[in-house]
């Protein structure tokens, strides 16, 4: 990481919020209470509305059922709880649980960032909680199996869990054919100046995309070498929550991908010290400084 760079006034990284509603995130708080990843945030509308001990299930930002907290004994698997054509994790580009109180945890990439890890809701009292259960196997020590039976990432008193699919991944090309897409309108801006570039649907699918383990999506650095600005110090994206600012070092972990609604979506992975990632949905306008 640069040493210089856009600090973020409440979480302590290189990206700056500057409109996006945040509070300060929480660092492995205490069991119960949203560990490895969850932050405060204004709770959503539909959040409000769940009734307690109910969870509201939203996938691609329609209502995918509702699970009351009755009917989490034991540990319930979340993609068996999920209608059936989003039950693979590997294409969850965005997980948000929320709780009433607006605690959240917020996981990009979710098949990447926890490989083969168990993802459950578990009835705690009326309380319920969504915990990602890192893999066992027979063969390790003990004290590994006891290290590895506390959940890697969990929340407590979830009431809502969305989940936010790509277009893209093996066969994304033909799904982005296959259904009607509407680009961002009037294409993605990139400005630097007074020099204004668009970056349509067809510029985008031209641009590389990087083999790094991950499904699809552009690195943020390749559309700002792609609008022949590669050593910008700071880019500004602007889209429906607000904007932010990244630094040209934490560009690395800057990514755009296309969700299924067609629209593209900001991801920056947490970096160390930071609490959960930025995430700026319908991105129309970058900013090069």
């Amino acid at each position: 990481m640069v040493r210089t760079r856009v600090r973020v006034a409440v979480v302590a990284a290189g990206v700056t919020a500057v409109a996006l509603g945040c509070r300060g995130g929480e660092r492995s708080p205490p069991a119960g209470e949203g560990a490895a990843g969850a932050a405060g945030a204004a709770a959503p509308a539909g959040a409000a509305a769940a009734a307690v001990g109910d969870v509201e299930l939203v996938v691609d930002g329609a209502p995918a059922g509702r699970v009351a907290a009755a009917d989490l004994a034991g540990r319930r698997s979340l993609v068996e709880l999920l209608p059936a054509d989003a039950r693979d994790p590997a294409r969850w580009g965005l997980l948000v649980a929320e709780t009433a109180d607006g605690r959240r945890l917020t996981v990009l990439d979710v098949g990447a960032r926890f490989p083969g890890h168990d993802l459950v809701l578990t009835g705690d009292g009326g309380r319920p909680t969504l915990a990602f259960h890192p893999p066992v196997r027979p063969d390790q020590p003990p004290h590994v199996q006891r290290a590895l039976a506390a959940p890697a990432a969990a929340l407590a008193g979830v009431v809502r869990v969305a989940i936010e699919r790509d277009a893209d991944g093996e066969d994304g090309d033909a799904a982005a054919a296959a259904r009607p897409v509407e680009p961002v309108e009037p294409g993605l801006e990139v400005v630097r100046g007074d020099r204004t570039i668009v970056l349509d649907a067809a510029r985008l699918a031209a641009l590389p995309r990087p083999d790094d383990g991950r499904r699809g999506g552009w690195a943020l650095a390749d559309v700002v070498a792609a609008a022949g600005a590669p050593g910008v110090a700071v880019v500004v994206a602007t889209g429906r929550e607000g904007a932010v600012s990244i630094a040209r070092d934490d560009l690395p972990r800057a990514r755009l991908r296309r969700n299924r609604r067609g629209e593209l979506r900001l991801g920056v992975e947490p970096a160390d010290g930071q609490a959960e990632p930025v995430v700026v949905h319908a991105v129309r306008r970058l900013e090069l400084r």
